[in-house]
């Protein structure tokens, strides 16, 4: 039985899935193994997550709102519901996938976490279609990931409906690598460093990588700062760059490896 909350105002912005049949394609989607662990962020009245749990070995079920723990309370053994906020409980919790309506104003931070996340091997999420179709460009994700837009899901499909299309996203490692998303993936990996040490230790892994045999030496520190001395670099951490100088900054690498 679908939960249908008929509700004017949330106070953390969720609308709850209520088409049975787009939640089956949700689950479809995520090529469930009984071996599987599942992340859930946003499980609110528990409409996914009863489909979720018969084909599964566990699910892991976050829900913020605590005012619907009683849609929560007859979940199946295997579900473990988890309250707080899905981006600090995310990094302790162990799964290999995630499928989801996520609230929509963390699309992007949720991406931002998952691409540190290993063991990763699919996610399937519900967000509006505009993210869906411009996911792919982003000069970060792109690095991380493969995107493909399984559906569009009208607003009706929700309760309360939101404005705007939505879409099943179906996210996977990313199949291919050229030099350029290697140089993204590692920029955005050592992010917390200045853009310096970023850059120096991103051409030193992306020489390693190109290596033609063991016996070949490896680029050192005083190398690569020798390639760089044409680059004006920021003095900020590799988290300031905007998008645009983030990817601008990968191009300029990527030059400098082909000289």
């Amino acid at each position: 039985m679908l939960h249908i909350l008929s509700l004017n105002k949330l106070q953390f912005e969720q609308h709850f899935c209520t088409d049975g049949k787009i939640i089956k394609n949700v689950v479809r989607a995520a090529h469930l193994q009984k071996d599987d662990i599942i992340l859930e962020i946003g499980s609110g009245t528990g409409n996914l997550t009863r489909e979720l749990a018969p084909q599964v070995k566990k699910v892991i079920a976050i829900e913020i709102d605590r005012s619907l723990q009683s849609y929560l309370a007859d979940l199946p053994p295997n579900v473990e519901v988890r309250y707080g906020h899905a981006l600090a409980l995310l990094p302790s919790q162990q799964f290999q996938k995630v499928v989801a309506n996520i609230p929509y104003q963390i699309c992007e931070p949720l991406l931002q976490s998952l691409c540190l996340r290993r063991g990763l091997t699919l996610a399937v999420l519900l967000v509006p279609k505009k993210f869906a179709t411009h996911v792919s460009s982003h000069p970060i994700f792109s690095a991380f990931f493969d995107f493909k837009l399984v559906q569009d899901v009208p607003p009706e499909a929700f309760s309360p409906p939101p404005k705007v299309t939505s879409a099943i996203l179906k996210i996977t490692p990313a199949a291919k690598e050229d030099d350029n998303a290697f140089i993204r993936r590692k920029l955005h990996l050592q992010r917390d460093k200045k853009v310096q040490n970023a850059v120096r230790d991103t051409l030193i892994d992306l020489f390693s990588k190109h290596k033609k045999s063991k016996h070949q030496k490896k680029l050192t520190k005083k190398q690569a700062l020798s390639l760089m001395s044409s680059l004006r670099l920021p003095k900020e951490t590799v988290a300031k760059l905007t998008l645009s100088e983030f990817q601008s900054l990968a191009l300029s690498v990527e030059k400098l490896a082909r000289q």
